[in-house]
């Protein structure tokens, strides 16, 4: 997540290959990233099971960066499962979103539109 947004402040948004290692069993494996600039990030990943209200985190009308992990080559037949970082279109370009992997490891972390939390706590110290 620090690594893309690192590449949003050096303006080098693109596609990439770049090796990790497994946390369970120390294997090295190629995965590929994809980027894109786009206001369709919910429909990339039409079969996920995303939590109620994430359209109130990702708003179709708006684009942004948008990040798609995946392992590449051969393992990829095994491991089908995508990981997908989404950030604010304009500088400084906040982390909005993630979510990834498939079935039951499925996983969403989002975060709301920053004035509207800053609004809810303006109102509630001034009651």
């Amino acid at each position: 997540m620090f690594m893309l947004y690192v590449l949003l402040l050096n303006n080098r948004q693109k596609d990439f290959l770049f090796d990790i290692l497994t946390l369970e069993d120390a294997l090295k494996v190629r995965m590929k990233i994809n980027y894109r600039f786009t206001n369709n990030i919910l429909s990339y990943a039409e079969n996920f099971p995303f939590p109620e209200g994430i359209e109130n985190a990702i708003h179709p009308e708006k684009k942004y960066h948008f990040f798609e992990m995946k392992v590449h080559g051969l393992l990829h037949l095994l491991a089908k499962a995508s990981w997908y970082f989404v950030y604010d279109a304009e500088y400084p370009y906040e982390f909005i979103a993630y979510f990834g992997n498939s079935g039951i490891k499925a996983e969403t972390i989002y975060f709301l539109e920053y004035e509207t939390i800053l609004d809810k706590k303006q109102t509630d110290v001034s009651k």
